[in-house]
């Protein structure tokens, strides 16, 4: 059996991989013959293929897969098996062509009947020619030759109704399982008759070792830094017992950096297929195909900008009509006409009348699958959501936060800090405010912060076994669900170019924590890997950190402390607002994006979605995105900072917005803290009339 495995990594890692010699008496076992891999080193544009058509177990070519040190890369494609049969060099996969300035790369493990170069022709004088005899090569040529006409550099341009086309026409000539990228995404397609179908995962750190161990190959996944990469495996075997999920037959998915952009089916069985090209497999390859007893089917959702989990896929079992599909498509295939075997030269409506499918079939299929990611972006870019939206909302919310200590041992003299006053501005009127301190100071002072925070000092110079601080807020909030995150006149793409005394006014919020530079360098990889999973969009960069941050990090209480750095967040993916805050931040910092940390309060109202840290004060990060402002980002809840958050400090890091601090310098054995905070949507009870402040 031929073993097809992809791999798209948030950042390069260097699996092993180890082939097994077959002995001759082993009449148990097909004899392999040919093996191939593929990846792009440094991250650059240029393939680097190592392959042998014969498998004789360690060698030292072989050795290349598990001891060099430039076997590295984001990107691998591999055919960890040949056919049943001696093969030459250049009929060995994975074959590789340049194609708009980069090396693509394919993999294919199926059988097109012997017709394929004429069902798929490449011209009379074509850009692209198959060096060997292979039908997978030829399809390889094909593919990039429908690229060329249709004008698009890189896979991420090709539609999903131009894959329905493609892969529709080349699937109804045979078995196709394929893998291709351009070395920046990555394409993996499913069989639609079913033949050996792919599974895939999305490994999600921090991650066990990847280790498999089958007859033909050990792969091995398992060092220190690889551990800590997001990764898309997709192979024809489940590899190990994590949560592996089957792709649906005549479906498609496309990865980049870690990442599922898409995942959908892109052919059917008895109609896309048979539109695209009615010469379809024969009624004796079909029925092979065809299991006996009705098989489950996934569906996966459809993914754009790697939206959810790939694992969260559902499945169901398959209907009546889609057992008897592939039946159906036998059918078609003999009553199609010599005509229609050559659909280059044929019409939607002659191919539509010629195979019996309607012609809604072809023309609608636009309609109901074309959403290129290409169109997508530059529509969110010209009208989408990140312009902002123009209807705005207003929401008047009361804060009571009341904080407790309590002491075994009396406290004689303190001083304290205290930051609880929210911030008033354009988005944020301050209708009223009121701060009650017990016992009550000696001296108070009250003053703006270097960060532009409203500061409270207190002396305290009498004894006390209880201090509390009760603080009570209402704010009108004005905003929209949507804030403006793009510039009306410039499009921002990373690097950020800063003026030195723009570096200089924004430099507490660039450098980055101070950690080992170890630490710092897989921190600054994984940064990097955001950006070019996004192009270097800087707003789609900003978006995709704090989704992934919601999505692949566990909210769990009391599991950190303030010690916590954001190298242990990366690692153990866990931890609490602060956390998530500080990890988002050194992210932004590594790509030189001024980050800064912004303490203050959600509103949840009890059903709300965004029901994390509602019962005490909340934590988030707000962005300096050029020529549009400071932007707020909340990962624990995966949401951008509207009229659900109440401002009140912010700071470099958690130390200079903390809202209570403060020095015993007389007493004050076992402290115990106690916090409290309750939030009310006072809206119907405020008119638009200014409220007068109270202290």
């Amino acid at each position: 059996m031929t073993q097809l495995l992809a791999l798209s990594v948030e950042a390069a890692v260097s699996p092993a991989f180890r082939l097994r010699a077959i002995a001759e008496e082993d009449t148990g076992l097909e004899h392999p013959f040919g093996w191939g891999v593929a990846w792009y080193p440094s991250a650059g544009s240029a393939a680097m293929v190592v392959k042998d058509p014969t498998s004789i177990g360690k060698n030292a070519l072989t050795n290349v897969l598990s001891d060099w040190e430039r076997f590295a890369s984001s990107i691998f494609v591999a055919h960890l098996r040949g056919a049943a049969k001696r093969t030459q060099i250049q009929d060995t996969h994975p074959f590789s062509r340049t194609y708009r300035r980069r090396d693509w790369v394919l993999a294919h493990n199926g059988d097109l009947r012997h017709e394929f170069r004429d069902a798929l022709p490449l011209g009379d004088d074509p850009v692209y020619e198959p060096i060997g005899k292979t039908d997978s090569e030829h399809v390889f040529c094909w593919i990039l030759e429908q690229a060329r006409r249709a004008g698009v550099r890189a896979l991420a341009d090709v539609s999903r109704a131009m894959w329905t086309e493609w892969l529709g026409t080349i699937n109804a000539l045979g078995t196709l399982n394929l893998v291709l990228t351009d070395g920046v995404d990555v394409l993996a397609y499913s069989d639609a008759f079913g033949y050996r179908p792919l599974w895939y995962t999305r490994r999600r750190p921090p991650n066990p070792p990847l280790r498999y161990a089958g007859p033909e190959v050990e792969i091995e996944l398992g060092a220190d830094a690889d551990m800590y990469r997001t990764a898309i495996v997709v192979s024809t075997a489940q590899l190990s017992d994590e949560g592996w999920v089957p792709l649906a037959p005549g479906s498609a998915l496309v990865a980049r950096r870690g990442a599922l952009r898409w995942c959908e089916r892109v052919t059917e069985r008895d109609a896309d297929i048979v539109a695209a090209t009615p010469a379809a497999p024969t009624a004796r390859r079909a029925a092979r195909s065809t299991p006996a007893t009705a098989p489950e089917v996934v569906e996966p959702r459809p993914e754009v900008g790697a939206a959810q989990p790939a694992a969260r896929a559902t499945v169901r079992a398959a209907s009546a009509a889609e057992t008897r599909d592939v039946a159906t498509v036998a059918a078609h295939a003999s009553a199609a006409t010599p005509e229609t075997r050559r659909r280059s030269e044929a019409t939607p409506a002659q191919v539509a009348a010629t195979s019996g499918v309607s012609a809604r079939v072809l023309e609608g299929v636009a309609s109901t699958l074309n959403a290129p990611e290409i169109r997508d972006a530059a529509i969110a870019r010209e009208e989408g959501e990140d312009f902002g939206s123009r209807h705005f909302a207003s929401r008047v919310l009361e804060t009571i936060h009341e904080t407790v200590y309590t002491y075994e041992e009396a406290v004689k003299r303190s001083d304290h800090l205290l930051r609880l006053r929210p911030v008033v501005d354009d988005d944020a009127e301050l209708l009223e405010y009121s701060l009650e301190i017990t016992p009550a100071s000696g001296v108070t002072r009250e003053y703006a912060d270097v960060f532009g925070n409203s500061a409270v000092e207190l002396q305290v110079r009498e004894a006390y076994t209880e201090w509390r601080v009760r603080a009570r807020s209402v704010v009108r909030l004005r905003g929209s669900a949507h804030p403006r995150l793009r510039s009306l006149y410039d499009r921002q793409r990373l690097p950020l170019v800063w003026m030195p005394w723009q570096r200089q006014m924004m430099m507490p919020y660039l450098l980055p924590p101070e950690l080992p530079e170890s630490q710092l360098r897989e921190l600054s990889a994984h940064a990097m890997g955001f950006a070019e999973r996004q192009d270097g969009d800087l707003v789609e960069t900003l978006k995709d950190i704090n989704r992934t941050i919601y999505e692949d990090c566990e909210y769990a209480p009391a599991s950190t402390s303030l010690e916590t750095t954001p190298f242990d967040v990366y690692v153990t993916r866990r931890g609490v607002c602060q956390d998530f805050s500080n990890l988002f931040i050194a992210l932004c910092r590594l790509l030189d994006i001024p980050a800064r940390y912004r303490v203050g309060y959600i509103f949840t109202g009890g059903k709300y979605e965004n029901a994390r840290q509602g019962d005490a004060s909340h934590a988030w990060v707000e962005v300096y995105i050029p020529l549009v402002g400071w932007r707020g980002f909340d990962p624990t809840n995966g949401c951008l900072v509207s009229t659900d958050h109440v401002r009140v400090a912010c700071g470099r890091n958690y130390r200079d917005a903390t809202p209570t601090s403060g020095t015993l310098y007389d007493g004050g054995g076992g402290e115990k803290l106690r916090v409290s905070v309750k939030m009310f949507d006072r809206t119907s009870d405020y008119s638009n009339e200014r409220r007068s402040v109270k202290r």
